[in-house]
């Protein structure tokens, strides 16, 4: 037995167990790369079935009088619950039967529904085409522009801007892209050069004080405060400041420090009084006002920028007291 144990602690042995493992990961993960991959040619070829015979269907119905707007009404329906493939395939061929006003407003329904199931490049090759139709038409613009920036292809995205603005302000759309560019190429310097403009806060601060929470805390104004207050609440101790009142009533109630005994705000005061309590934040969107879990800086709703508000929502903290009774 002690030979054993002696064998067991021989760091060779200690690798071949490491290899054997890693060789058992990557056998087991090729498989299932190739199990995935089959399934998945499986579900395509399902589709492209359905697809087929669904074509088939609508061909049928399109002959009939006056069916153009049920199937409309149909192809809207089945894209807001979520049947993109159905949907898409009822545009697709109704675009053919409609005269070149109809076609145009499908196919801006068409480009909407690829951009909503995720097929950006192919959501773009229509709101090009539309644009090739009606070079200003606005509401192709604005949506061409979000997938641009969902595609990280910020000089399309800019191209876009200078369409636009012919037909309207876009000076806060400009500042948000501009945000994300540097933040995506870590410029700090441009960042800064972007807030003092004034014309963007939160596009700029929270990627900011991400890469350098000391120049953050030098060139922020108070009176942003509000609008990265969810930031600053989870920087670690050693990157707080307590130069502001409101940032002494934050980090107090925090438990960082304890330099005040009350606050403006009615969540930081119920917390300096209350130990057991805690915070959580929703973001409100002031264009569709419409609440979301996670922050953003383009309203996935409305598609408005910079039109987010921090909402503070008090909750019991998570953990033990000293009896070890879980509260």
């Amino acid at each position: 037995m002690s030979d054993f144990l002696i064998g067991y602690r021989d760091p060779l042995f200690g690798l071949i167990v490491l290899f054997a493992l890693v060789f058992i990961i990557s056998f087991f993960s090729y498989w299932w790369a190739i199990y995935k991959s089959r399934e998945q040619d499986l579900h395509l070829r399902r589709f492209f079935r359905r697809f087929e015979q669904g074509n088939r269907k609508i061909v049928e119905i399109l002959e009939r009088p006056n069916s153009h707007k049920a199937l409309l009404l149909l192809a809207d329906a089945l894209a807001k619950s979520g049947e993109y493939e159905e949907a898409i395939a009822i545009y697709l061929r109704l675009q053919e039967y409609e005269d070149r006003e109809g076609r145009l407003e499908i196919l801006v329904r068409l480009a909407d529904l690829y951009r909503k199931a995720g097929f950006l490049g192919r959501s773009r090759e229509i709101y090009e085409e539309i644009l090739g139709i009606i070079p200003r038409h606005r509401e192709a613009l604005r949506s061409l522009l979000i997938v641009y920036e969902r595609l990280r292809d910020f000089e399309g995205a800019f191209d876009v801007l200078e369409s636009l603005e012919e037909i309207e302000n876009i000076e806060k759309e400009r500042g948000y892209l501009e945000a994300l560019q540097a933040a995506e190429e870590r410029d700090t310097g441009k960042l800064v050069e972007i807030y003092r403009r004034g014309v963007v806060k939160r596009s700029v601060l929270e990627p900011l004080f991400s890469l350098d929470p000391q120049l953050g805390w030098n060139v922020i104004r108070e009176e942003d405060i509000p609008a990265i207050i969810d930031i600053l609440w989870y920087l670690p101790p050693s990157q707080i400041s307590t130069a502001y009142p409101l940032l002494k009533e934050l980090y107090s109630a925090k438990g960082y420090i304890r330099e005040v005994e009350s606050s403006s705000l009615f969540e930081l005061d119920l917390l300096l009084h209350y130990p057991r309590a805690d915070l959580e934040f929703i973001y409100l969107c002031q264009g569709c006002k419409r609440r979301f879990p996670l922050a953003f800086g383009r309203c996935p709703t409305c598609g408005h920028v910079e039109e987010m508000v921090v909402e503070l929502i008090v909750t019991q903290k998570k953990g033990k007291d000293e009896k070890g009774t879980t509260f």
